[in-house]
């Protein structure tokens, strides 16, 4: 199961109210969802990986409760993340909307090492029939 599929799913149940309680609880469960991943990948945990995992949880479990699936924003390699906290702030209230600004106003190079150090951009190296493939001349640009 991957970031998006876990949105997908707390929906299939129900999805979210507003309650400061069960974001909590919500935001809680995105966190050792985001664990398990890590740990699953051999990722290291430190500092800057539970910093991005907190606020990582708290974007999914927006997408979750807005039913909207902009968590892809977070694959993509982007600069300044810190906009997309913001937009995403602008949908919720209460604890959701402040953990999201609080991410918005991190400095960007800090806030982008949150998020890949959190694993979401992780690279799987290839394992399929593509692995050691080598391009023949007759298939080559060149």
């Amino acid at each position: 199961m991957n970031h998006f599929q876990w949105a997908v799913a707390i929906n299939s149940v129900g999805g979210l109210s507003d309650g400061d309680d069960e974001m909590r609880l919500a935001i809680k469960g995105a966190e050792n969802f985001c664990l398990d991943f890590i740990r699953d990948n051999g990722l290291p945990r430190n500092y800057m990986v539970e910093k991005g995992i907190t606020y990582i949880a708290a974007y999914m479990v927006s997408c979750a409760k807005n039913i909207d699936y902009e968590i892809f924003n977070l694959y993509l390699d982007s600069r300044d993340y810190r906009r997309i906290f913001q937009r995403e702030a602008e949908k919720n209230t209460g604890i959701l909307a402040d953990m999201l600004n609080e991410a918005a106003q991190i400095q960007p190079d800090i806030l982008r090492s949150y998020i890949i150090g959190a694993g979401l951009r992780l690279k799987i190296a290839p394992t399929g029939a593509g692995k050691g493939v080598k391009l023949s001349k007759q298939n080559s640009r060149y």
